[in-house]
């Protein structure tokens, strides 16, 4: 049995369902030790849940601002004074009111930060209890897939999640985070391919957007991949996905190695929880 170092929590709410994955990070690395949904409704805590655990909840996208810096000489010790002093006249309040997070991509100038009104994170807090930190859903989904999944490719890929009315969506280039980005779609009831053709519209019009916007800082690179999520997608609708987004559409796969067996019977498929294991990428 593998020596438990630590135990850690992800919570992603979406969709009117809460998420929960546990991750024992052990000497081996992280396994996967639990997963658990239900509805909102339901007034039940996660049964692997015992004191010390950390907990992580998600942030839903339209609630954090994201805003890309650029800073000429990046200094690693006072980096989040300098993207402060860049963002001071850009924002709608008094900076004081906000709680900062940074993402460093792949280009050193370059850099991702994520603003979140205190006010919100307040609010969180008072609903729900021993909370160790937050992450925006977008940011958890490329995270999860980084540190849990396959990934064969350097180049450019989107990862989509759709499990709530908003789709979160991540960009991933050499391996690093590069862009975030989230839009409203009508959920799939009826299952026809006139409900796909709609999606897959909106869906290209949204990524058209977001690459014209990266194609300033990555003018040679092209998106080689899409990996959606959170959502039962059949293999018509990925057929079709793929026919009209020009891109190779699937699902991404969660490696082996970090699956306890005790989840791996369960039968659940770990990928509908990629935004919750996000959550336990520290």
């Amino acid at each position: 049995m593998d020596y438990q170092s630590d135990r850690i929590l992800g919570l992603d709410i979406a969709g009117g369902q809460r998420k929960a994955v546990e991750v024992a990070i052990t000497e081996n690395g992280a396994r996967i030790t639990s997963i658990s949904s239900y509805s909102v409704d339901e007034k039940v805590r996660p049964e692997t849940e015992p004191n010390g655990t950390k907990n992580y909840f998600s942030i839903a996208d339209n609630l954090v601002m994201v805003k890309e810096v650029s800073i000429a000489n990046p200094d690693a010790d006072k980096i989040e004074g300098q993207i402060k002093f860049e963002l001071k006249h850009s924002l709608p309040d008094d900076p004081e009111q906000f709680c900062y997070d940074t993402i460093a991509t792949n280009q050193k100038n370059r850099f991702i930060c994520l603003l979140t009104r205190k006010t919100v994170l307040s609010d969180i807090l008072a609903k729900e209890k021993n909370i160790t930190g937050f992450k925006m859903r977008g940011v958890a989904l490329g995270l999860g897939f980084l540190r849990y999944c396959d990934n064969q490719s350097s180049g450019l890929i989107c990862l989509t999640d759709f499990s709530d009315r908003r789709a979160s969506l991540c960009f991933i280039n050499d391996k690093r985070i590069v862009a975030l980005g989230h839009f409203d779609w009508q959920r799939l009831t009826s299952g026809s391919d006139r409900d796909m053709f709609r999606l897959a519209a909106e869906l290209k019009t949204f990524l058209n957007f977001k690459l014209n916007s990266l194609s300033k800082h990555y003018p040679e690179v092209e998106l080689e991949s899409l990996y959606i999520c959170g959502h039962l997608f059949t293999d018509e609708d990925i057929e079709i996905l793929e026919r009209k987004l020009g891109l190779k559409v699937g699902e991404p796969v969660i490696r082996r190695s970090c699956l306890s067996d005790s989840v791996s019977k369960t039968g659940i498929s770990a990928i509908d929880f990629l935004v919750a294991l996000g959550l336990t990428a520290e």
